[in-house]
């Protein structure tokens, strides 16, 4: 169906998708998708088009939906290593991969580089205790302990001065 939108002919298709994508933008993630969008097209092992299209990212993402519901890894590029900063955008990529690495039975070796700012030690502690292929890199000059926060302070609360048994306890909670 096709509907009039500032004296333009429209698809309604493509006017609800505009508005999802702003609505999204609203309650989604804090943050550019881009290299999360990037990440899918080399996974499917894709070429990028040479124009930015909504409708050609939604192609790629249920390509890779499709291919991961049906646990099918055959002509993927899953990474066997990750290196990021800890902003938003690299949280949502490191859950895609080790969820690859999920249905391949496989690990995936990540390295987190953070500021050292003390702020940031609980989010540091807690990243570093993920697993044993996880390790945090605090630098000197690295300069984004806000976008950090931001992404990770939700998941860590600092840990009380306690007795181990009632820590333990509050952790349960």
């Amino acid at each position: 169906m096709t509907i009039k939108v500032q004296g333009d002919d429209v698809t309604l298709e493509h006017h609800s998708l505009r508005w999802l994508t702003k609505a999204f933008r609203g309650f989604g993630p804090v943050g550019c998708l881009t290299d999360l969008v990037n990440l899918v097209y080399a996974v499917l092992e894709m070429e990028q088009p040479k124009e930015a299209s909504e409708e050609a990212v939604m192609d790629a993402v249920d390509r890779l939906g499709d291919k991961m519901k049906r646990k099918d890894m055959t002509e993927l590029w899953v990474p066997t290593h990750l290196v990021h900063d800890g902003e938003a955008d690299d949280a949502l990529a490191w859950l895609l991969i080790e969820r690859l690495h999920e249905i391949q039975k496989t690990h995936l070796e990540v390295l987190i580089q953070m500021p050292q700012e003390a702020a940031l030690d609980d989010i540091s502690h807690f990243l570093n205790t993920h697993g044993p292929h996880v390790q945090v890199f605090r630098d000197e000059e690295s300069s984004n302990g806000k976008a950090v926060i931001s992404t990770w302070s939700q998941f860590v609360l600092p840990v009380p001065a306690m007795p181990s048994l009632v820590r333990a306890k509050s952790v349960m909670y």
